[in-house]
């Protein structure tokens, strides 16, 4: 070949080399300067939102001057004349850090997260949406708010204009979610402030899933199977309420139910459930488990404990709470100061995000805390349509016309689109509540106390200006919703606790299970009656402590829950309490700090005794040599705690699949870890699965699978397998679905001692990240010894340096201080801003 035609050849291939770096060049240019773009986009929409925190705003609502100092947190200390304006500035300083949140809690409520969000993956923001339409959140707050107080609606009516206020000067510095999903927030109402006070009611119980599944489980296991799975007792349970203790026992014998309706009740009277209806109802509350709070799927529960006087250094109370919820961005509470100088008015704590007042914290006199009661307050019935008209359903031998309503909800095509398309959505209302899941001729209907129940925003006023256990009791005589155990302490030195809401007394059977619509079986005679609720005044003990487990006796002559939380943290606070005469504010940070792991403890001190009789097995001796010596403590650096606490689930998975087998993939329940202790208290031959000749073979299968995925997922330097590496997350924005937005919105990887079992409790699942969403102690000694702290952060607005300012100490357990006088309150702000009325 000649050099000529070497030359000729290559020619194109120059040519094609220079136009592949040419286009190389040209994609590193256009990436270049796409990025230095987003980037100056994304700084402007960012550092443009920021809030002004200093000097002076006119704005048009304010009858006098208010000013809302912050801290180094970045927490509001509001001031101001009357209660109203207090009310006005809550409202301003909230939208000041938390517009867009505001906005899409008040979306989530009303059922129209779609409009702006799309129909989700799997649908399940529609999902969302269209649950809850169906429930009736927004009409029902419709409805209530005309029925107010007239002081209420005005304290409502003021924090809407302080929103307003500040949404109207700010449209065109709107915080970046707005810019980037490409809308402009409409007008805060009244409406908008209850309607999101039901969405935290509604996120704080979700029984009906678990209705479903033991309806199946029932209908596929041998009784004995199904009673020993579903065991709710426990060798650890801490109930906090006793009938010998009560100030006013039941004595009304006309209102009572049997003590403790038998699950088998409602088992012998189960109705024939369409297994398609089964079917559908799963894949509801899967697409339900992601709500915008994030749901009771994964809910670990929170703690709250107050203790004398008698047993402080003080001689007053001290009161602390950590309520457990999603982990997310930004945080779950607002934490604030109120203050009217008039007198009328004056608390501290945490609120919920774009409603007035404080749920959780003290004013001058009290204090309170608060967990979830865990109550049943869910039923849903099997009801029978006729196949020639749909809209009728059977009552007894008759049919029954159901209501019917229409809506339409708007769905968002692409989050790139701003089209959206309408969907109609018609909900079908029996006797029991809406249809929430169907088939052919049969229909699940969801009956939840919330419904139609008044508003708690009545309860958060009485409770905000209470002066004694009266006040406080007479606060929560009409709570409904959520179902919170309160615990309470005052200045005189009493301490008290309260169970409150709507617990339904049903006709037969305890609401464990799916109801036959047609009949009466499933009717709610009423609600326990206030003063039988669970309650205690200045026990001997001198203190008293809720984690969500089991409240009551056996005594007790009312069923309250088919879904108890396990009651390790309960058990493990009243331990520590119990073993100390005196108690300092420190010891609070202390006990909120625990993380001794009280089932996982009992695992391995029970498979290390076992270890005794295999001697010359190597694989035994090695375990026995690995947690022999843990304390039961899970530490970030602890190795034994990384090897117990994942042979210990190992165990557990593989202990229920070879009882459930295949419907095990599907369900859950809260007591699973119960029915595990009960089975390796004894190694009883009754709890032994038939694929295994005996306990032997079953545990040392499981350290051996712990061994291989740990040696799988960290390597098979075992110095490095401390806690930490497998105990850790990132608190995570909603819309941080795609990497870049990960990176610019989410924090960076948190890890953290304890588990879900632990006082310190999370479930780091990535996809359900629980914990304390903020840890408060009050001493009633000098409530500026208070402290609190909100995590990730006080602000919302991502380009602030109060985002995620609090995870470093909320991980290290460093209390913040939140005092509350006039005096110590200005000598620790940092920043001051006036609001002046706009003539």
């Amino acid at each position: 070949m000649s050099n000529t035609q070497n030359a000729s050849q290559s020619k194109p291939k120059r040519l094609l080399f220079r136009i592949v770096v040419c286009f190389a060049i040209f994609l590193l240019v256009l990436t270049l300067g796409l990025t230095i773009f987003s980037k100056v986009t994304y700084d402007s929409w960012t550092k443009n939102a920021l809030s002004q925190t200093e000097g002076e705003v006119k704005v048009k609502g304010l009858s006098q001057e208010v000013t809302i100092m912050r801290d180094k947190w970045g927490v509001p200390y509001v001031t101001a004349k009357n209660i109203k304006d207090v009310a006005f500035a809550q409202g301003y300083a909230t939208a000041q850090d938390r517009l867009w949140q505001m906005d899409l809690l008040r979306r989530a409520a009303k059922g129209e997260l779609s409009a702006v969000l799309g129909a989700g993956d799997k649908n399940a923001t529609l999902e969302v949406d269209k649950l809850h339409r169906s429930l009736g959140l927004k009409r029902a707050v419709e409805k209530d708010l005309p029925q107010l107080p007239q002081e209420l609606q005005q304290m409502l009516s003021a924090y809407s204009q302080g929103v307003n206020a500040y949404l109207e000067s700010h449209q065109d510095k709107l915080p970046f979610e707005f810019n980037l999903l490409g809308y402009k927030p409409d007008l805060w109402q009244a409406s908008d402030s209850l309607a999101i006070g039901k969405l935290m009611a509604i996120s704080l119980t979700g029984t009906w899933k678990f209705d479903l599944m033991r309806a199946e489980l029932q209908e596929k296991l041998d009784k004995k199977v199904y009673q020993m799975l579903f065991d709710e007792n426990s060798q650890f349970n801490q109930p906090v309420f006793d009938l010998e203790l009560a100030k006013n026992k039941p004595t009304d014998e006309n209102d009572k139910v049997a003590p403790k309706a038998k699950a088998e009740t409602s088992y012998n009277k189960l109705p024939t459930i369409n297994p398609e209806l089964l079917d559908i109802a799963k894949e509801k509350n899967t697409a339900l488990s992601d709500l915008i709070l994030n749901s009771s799927e994964a809910m670990i529960g929170s703690n709250n404990w107050v203790i004398s006087g008698k047993l402080t250094d003080t001689g007053k109370p001290l009161l602390a709470n950590d309520p457990h919820q999603g982990l997310s961005l930004p945080a779950i509470w607002y934490q604030i100061y109120l203050r009217a100088t008039d007198g009328s008015y004056a608390a501290a704590g945490v609120s919920v995000i774009g409603a007035p007042g404080i749920v959780i914290g003290h004013n001058d006199y009290i204090a309170w805390g608060a967990t979830n009661v865990m109550a049943d307050v869910q039923d849903v019935y099997i009801e029978e349509f006729d196949p020639s008209n749909p809209t009728r359903y059977r009552v007894g031998s008759e049919w029954r016309d159901a209501e019917v309503i229409k809506e339409q909800i708007q769905v968002r095509e692409s989050p790139l689109s701003s089209k959206t398309k309408t969907i109609e959505h018609e909900i079908v209302i029996t006797r029991h509540g809406p249809i929430v899941a169907s088939t052919k001729g049969q229909k699940l209907a969801l009956r939840w106390t919330g419904i139609g129940a008044p508003s708690e925003f009545p309860v958060t006023f009485k409770l905000n200006q209470a002066h004694n256990w009266q006040d406080f009791c007479d606060a929560l005589k009409d709570a409904a919703v959520p179902l919170i155990n309160y615990v309470y302490a005052d200045k005189e030195g009493n301490i008290g606790y309260y169970a409150v809401g709507r617990i339904p007394i049903r006709a037969t059977g305890d609401g464990s299970l799916p109801y036959d619509g047609r009949t009466e079986d499933g009717e709610w005679k009423g609600f326990i009656p206030f003063e039988d609720l669970p309650h205690l005044y200045n026990p001997e003990n001198g203190y008293i402590a809720t984690a969500n487990q089991k409240l009551v006796s056996d005594k007790y002559p009312y069923r309250i829950s088919n879904d108890w939380v396990p009651p390790y943290r309960g058990h493990r606070i009243y331990q520590l309490l119990s073993e100390k005469k005196q108690f300092t504010l420190q010891d609070m940070h202390t006990l909120h700090g625990d993380i001794y792991a009280i089932p996982t403890k009992f695992f391995a001190d029970q498979v290390v005794k076992m270890a005794t009789s295999h001697k010359d097995d190597v694989a035994w001796q090695e375990m026995e040599k690995e947690l022999n010596n843990w304390d039961g403590k899970l530490k970030v650096e602890s190795r034994a705690a990384t090897i117990a606490i994942t042979m210990r689930k190992k165990f557990t998975e593989d202990f229920l699949t070879s009882w459930l087998g295949d419907l095990r993939s599907s369900y859950t329940w809260y007591s699973r870890s119960v029915v595990v202790d009960h089975a390796i208290a004894n190694w009883s031959a009754e709890f032994l699965p038939s694929k295994y000749k005996d306990f032997d073979t079953m545990v040392i299968n499981s350290y051996q699978a712990t061994i291989k995925e740990l040696n799988t997922t960290l390597g098979n330097d075992r110095s490095r397998w401390n806690y930490g590496a497998i105990n850790k997350f990132s608190f995570n924005h909603p819309i941080a679905k795609v990497s870049i937005l990960k990176s610019l919105l989410n924090s960076g990887e948190v890890t953290v001692g304890g588990s879900s079992h632990t006082i310190n409790c999370n479930d780091t699942n990535p996809e359900h990240v629980w914990g304390p969403s903020m840890r408060m102690v009050v001493s009633l000694d000098n409530l500026n010894k208070t402290t609190l702290a909100v995590v990730p952060g006080a602000s919302g607005q991502v380009a602030s340096s109060h985002y995620l300012d609090q995870i470093i100490d909320w991980v290290s357990l460093e209390p913040h201080s939140f005092p509350f006088s006039e005096k110590n309150v200005e000598s620790t702000s940092v920043k001051k801003l006036t609001l002046v009325s706009k003539k």
